[in-house]
């Protein structure tokens, strides 16, 4: 993932997780990571695998896209690349209904 997604994920990972008034360790323990992980991915230090997005947004009672923004709209992508963003986005739909 570029740089400014990891950013972004992470900035929306920490905004509703204070909105929900959860603590990083309470939310770390709710998904079973490490407060350290969960630290790092807001920081945008680490990138979430897809099963842990789905186990954060569940535990914010969010959907997995509010985290992934960039996966919500269809920028202007280079050859090759749309096949692999619309791959990556029915992978999170599929496990926001899992």
């Amino acid at each position: 993932m570029a740089e400014s997604t990891k950013l972004t994920i992470g900035e929306r990972l920490r905004a509703y997780r204070k909105a929900a008034a959860l603590s990083q360790e309470d939310l770390a323990a709710m998904v079973k990571l490490s407060p350290e992980s969960l630290s790092n991915i807001e920081r945008g230090r680490q990138v979430p695998s897809l099963d842990t997005i789905r186990r954060l947004a569940l535990a914010l009672s969010r959907n997995p896209l509010d985290l992934v923004p960039e996966l919500n709209h269809e920028p202007a992508l280079e050859p090759g690349r749309a096949e692999l963003e619309a791959d990556a986005t029915a992978s999170l739909r599929a496990l926001s209904l899992a």
